[in-house]
């Protein structure tokens, strides 16, 4: 296997990534290769049938299956894609599979080509995950069953099986991952903590990472090696832990991807990164290595400011926060500045986090984190960046635009979907201004909510000081990743000591868009509504 593809088109900022490989079939007496097939994701999981007839790939939430005898390879048989595991069955007949959100997902026949799920023929059955050849003939079958906790919630627990499906121990909630001798890994909720059971025959446990795992397997050796995610720096980076059970050692190295390819002979396992990195096991050597980084110069360390500010968001988000030292925590990566227009990101992230946060601690992890544009232009840098996270009670994704500064030599976030260059904000700006105008003067303004009319009284006839111009789009209020796209402006209006927030909406009428003023609000300054 090796790569097929140039790092120039991964825009990662954290979080999952694949890139393409090459796959070869060699010769172990004359060392001579031939290819099976080109272009495919990295191969982060490879089981041959116990029939020894097929060898199943599973590569970037695809599988893949190739006939040993012919060497033919199918295209992608996983429906859904993204596939997170899968296991044999003990005749070599099926595939079963499971996905980010059911744990037992898919049954795929091989020699028919059908595809079932577990409900359509009777009760749901047991998934076959892993297996481990004890003896001639005598195999460990793992698997994942579903039931209900005592809230009656469906939950996957790890049980042992028999080849006709019956089981024979069940062990702990989690996804199982692998089994080696009596020892099995598995993951829990939302692909967070790793669980290690020395010996499915007793209840001991040990949690060895409480963090999300991205990939985890025993090696041929019988320790544990598995990957979670690194210390944010100018390019990503991920950390490769492997525990020693005989000795209760644990070693962490870094690289620079998160999922991995263990050599059968043992010997080594690569790594699906930038770096194009190959370790030897168990000590994590490196035999192989590509010193190259996905970004430079000024671009890396305003995605590493981004990075940081992210993560910092989203780990007060998912927690109750103190205001004062959330406040601090915050101004290390954002900040309000009022040049070239008002932009208050430090002011908006604060109030929300204060107004919306969890009220208990939950763990969570940015699963992606993409680049979608990037212009520098000297000390200010216009970004557009998507991220997807996941925490122990669910998932959450945008895209959204970011208005950063350079002060200090520091890059801050300072504008969150503001777009001070746009024509939308010009166009926002001139009906704003043309109602500063009018209440500035006195003249009178009728809005369609009584709310907003008893506002307004207040601030007729006084000092209007027009903050920032932020957009915002619907279905879902969410702030908008495009002015051009947006549906509302949401205006701040300082008014002596006091801060209302303007609501512009655009309507479209002929096929014309224009924006209207249609409501004036003194609560939630930091949302839409």
């Amino acid at each position: 296997m090796n790569y097929s593809d140039e790092i120039n088109g991964l825009n990662v900022i954290a979080g999952d990534y694949t890139r393409k490989v090459n796959i070869y079939k060699m010769s172990l007496d004359n060392g001579q290769k031939t290819m099976i097939v080109q272009g495919i994701p990295f191969i982060s999981l490879a089981k041959i049938s116990l029939d020894g007839k097929y060898l199943a790939l599973m590569s970037g939430g695809e599988l893949r299956l190739l006939q040993l005898s012919s060497e033919k390879l199918t295209g992608n048989i996983g429906s859904p894609p993204n596939l997170t595991h899968f296991g044999w069955s003990p005749d070599g007949k099926k595939i079963y599979t499971e996905n980010e959100v059911f744990p037992n997902n898919i049954i795929y026949s091989v020699e028919s080509g059908q595809k079932r799920f577990p409900y359509e023929q009777g009760p749901e059955e047991p998934f076959y995950k892993a297996s481990y050849k004890i003896a001639q003939g005598k195999e460990v079958f793992v698997g994942t069953d579903m039931a209900a906790d005592k809230y009656g919630n469906e939950m996957p627990v790890t049980v042992i099986l028999d080849k006709n499906q019956n089981i024979k121990r069940t062990l702990s909630i989690g996804r199982v991952r692998d089994i080696f001798k009596n020892n099995i890994i598995q993951v829990g909720k939302e692909g967070f903590e790793l669980l290690f059971i020395p010996n499915y025959e007793t209840w001991r446990q040990k949690i060895l990472s409480e963090d999300y795992i991205y990939q985890c397997a025993f090696t041929p050796d019988g320790d544990v090696i598995y990957t979670t995610k690194g210390k944010i720096k100018e390019n990503p980076c991920y950390s490769l832990n492997l525990f020693d059970p005989k000795n209760n050692r644990q070693k962490t190295v870094e690289v620079s991807g998160p999922h991995f390819c263990l050599w059968p002979d043992r010997r080594y396992i690569d790594i699906c990164g930038y770096r194009e990195e190959r370790l030897s096991l168990p000590d994590l050597k490196q035999v192989k290595h590509k010193d190259r980084n996905l970004y430079t110069g000024e671009k890396a360390r305003i995605i590493a400011a981004l990075y940081h500010a992210s993560d910092v968001y989203f780990k007060n988000f998912y927690r109750k926060n103190e205001p004062k030292k959330l406040g601090k925590e915050l101004e290390k990566y954002f900040v309000n500045t009022s040049y070239p227009v008002p932009q208050e990101a430090l002011f908006d992230v604060h109030q929300e986090l204060i107004h919306r946060s969890s009220s208990e601690t939950h763990r969570y992890h940015i699963i992606h984190g993409t680049l979608e544009d990037l212009k520098i232009n000297g000390g200010r840098a216009s970004v557009k960046a998507g991220f997807v996270t996941e925490s122990d009670y669910g998932s959450w994704s945008f895209i959204s635009a970011f208005e950063m500064i350079k002060i200090n030599n520091n890059w801050y976030i300072t504008g969150l979907a503001t777009f001070p260059e746009s024509g939308e904000r010009k166009r926002v700006m001139s009906v704003v201004q043309k109602f500063i105008d009018g209440a500035e003067k006195g003249k009178m303004y009728y809005f369609q909510d009584e709310k907003s009319n008893v506002l307004y009284k207040k601030i007729i006839k006084k000092k209007i000081k027009i903050g920032q111009v932020q957009f915002w789009s619907l279905s879902e209020p969410q702030l908008a990743s495009n002015a051009g796209n947006a549906a509302y402006a949401k205006v701040y209006l300082d008014v002596e000591d006091k801060r209302y927030k303007l609501l512009v909406k655009k309507n479209s009428f002929r096929n014309v868009e224009r924006w209207y003023i249609e409501r004036l609000d003194d609560e939630r300054l930091w949302y839409l509504f």
